[in-house]
């Protein structure tokens, strides 16, 4: 924004302009001066004589030039350019100002000189002082990915100072580590000063006791820092970390071959892996299909029933042992836990599929269901009365409904046809409040079987429950519907 005083006719015809270089300013909170380029631009056709470049009074900002500020004359279209310094008035201040800058100089109109004056306001504010945690950048180098009991590797404490202030490194300390790590700094720190751009590298020696708790674990190094900016000392921390992971021997090379990040997790997965061979080996299966079992490794659900097992054979080895086996253990008993959880595996999978065969009897639909059927098979597979509808392309006069569908074929029906019959005024009531989205697939069975009330199969597009391939669907409904209507 540029102030034109006064001849408000000449503002209109002559405009200098002033730009700052920067726009506006960031102070250093030390008092520290800042430089500051100010171009005054002649782009009128008039020359400008007597030009002096001055600022308005502010008490909160000091502001300085060691060369003159003044001009004799500046030609048309031509530009001047003023360096002058600003810092604070009192360093440690946080302030946020507007400084304006006065430009007076002198235009000849119908042959006098008139004084004019531009002022050009300019934000100025204190830098946000960033604590020396911001300022440097702490890693942890080393190869060390694991680490066997009684064996001694080497970590490297990396410091690097990115900004140009001096800080300094008071201490170095480990914090957080189990009782059975110990971390050693070689040689002993001892408080350093960090230059601009500079680096210290600390060698730490990291060695696992005898007796481990295997597992992964954090190493964390805490680094106290200090700076000073201008008058004032700031402290704070500096966090770094090395993951490594502990183990017995004979355990990572097991652990290896299973993708294991513990020994807690062993007896579940080879229970689970056990009874996942025998299911693609196909023993006691009706038919044998390969790949079918239903935990993959790695997904969730085989988590969950892996660490379930898990903690159930931890309980039962503490009652019997009298001590956890993933706490501390050796290969002794990585031995026995390898070969009971084999013998859980088959006879778990023994149990599951005795299990399989009757809930699969009662789950599996077939062409030979009635109305009454299907609505039971819909409430143990948990299916609402509100089902997809397709059109199939031999028969488009109603639409299907779908019971249950894979990549290539689809269990469809036709409506149900509920006719309420001699059934008591209370029985039809019931029935009714079950013919909702809402209503219970079995209890409308329970009234439709114990009732002179009825059900069957609406005649289109099919006469029953059918095994049909996607081939055979001409369109999908949008929404769902309900599959039952009563009928008068």
């Amino acid at each position: 924004m540029l102030l034109v005083l006064p001849g408000t006719l000449f503002g209109a015809e002559v405009k200098p302009e002033i730009d700052t270089q920067p726009s506006s300013l960031e102070l250093s909170v030390s008092g520290k001066e800042s430089p500051v380029l100010v171009a005054v631009r002649n782009s009128s056709d008039s020359v400008l004589s007597n030009l002096r470049l001055s600022w308005l009074a502010n008490d909160r900002v000091r502001v300085g030039s060691a060369a003159s500020l003044q001009l004799p004359k500046l030609a048309p279209h031509e530009e001047h350019v003023w360096e002058f310094t600003i810092a604070l008035a009192q360093p440690g201040d946080k302030i946020g100002e507007t400084l304006r800058l006065r430009l007076d100089y002198i235009i000849s109109l119908a042959g006098e000189a008139v004084p004019q004056v531009v002022l050009r306001p300019m934000e100025v504010k204190t830098r946000e002082v960033e604590p020396p945690d911001r300022l440097v950048d702490v890693q942890v180098k080393t190869t060390l990915d694991s680490l066997e009991t009684s064996r001694t590797g080497i970590a490297y404490l990396v410091i690097y100072n990115k900004s140009i202030q001096t800080i300094m490194v008071r201490s170095i300390a480990p914090v957080g580590k189990p009782d059975f790590i110990q971390l050693k700094l070689s040689p002993e720190f001892k408080e350093s000063k960090l230059q601009p751009y500079q680096t210290i590298v600390q060698e730490v020696q990291v060695t696992a006791n005898r007796s481990v708790e295997p597992g992964k674990y954090l190493l964390i190094f805490k680094v106290t820092l200090g700076s000073h900016e201008g008058t004032t000392w700031r402290d704070s921390n500096a966090i770094a970390s090395q993951e490594v992971i502990l183990g017995v021997l004979g355990e990572s090379a097991i652990l290896k071959v299973l993708s294991l990040p513990s020994f807690f997790l062993l007896p579940g997965c080879l229970v689970i892996l056990t009874a996942g061979l025998f299911c693609r080996v196909g023993w006691l299966r009706r038919q044998t299909r390969v790949g079918d079992f239903p935990l993959k490794y790695n997904e969730p659900d085989f988590w969950l029933v892996s660490i379930t097992i898990s903690l159930f054979m931890a309980i039962v080895y503490w009652l019997i042992v009298g001590r956890w086996y993933f706490v501390r253990y050796g290969l002794q008993d990585i031995a026995i836990v390898w070969f009971i959880s084999i013998v859980l595996g088959v006879l778990g999978y023994a149990v599951w599929q005795r299990i399989a065969k009757w809930m699969e009897d009662r789950l599996t639909l077939s062409t030979r269901d009635g109305p009454l059927d299907i609505l039971r098979k819909m409430h143990r597979r948990k299916t609402g009365l509100v089902l997809a509808r397709v059109t199939l392309a031999a028969d488009q006069t109603a639409p299907a409904f779908v019971l249950q569908e894979n990549d290539n074929h689809l269990w469809i029906c036709p409506s149900m046809r509920i006719n309420l019959g001699r059934a008591s005024t209370e029985v039809q009531a019931e029935i009714r409040t079950q013919l909702t989205a809402e209503g219970d697939p079995n209890r409308l069975a329970d009234l439709l079987e114990t009732s002179s009330a009825g059900a069957s199969w609406n005649l289109h597009p099919i006469t029953g429950v059918r095994l049909v391939p996607q081939t055979d669907v001409a369109a999908r409904a949008n929404q769902g519907d309900m599959i039952v209507e009563e009928v008068v």
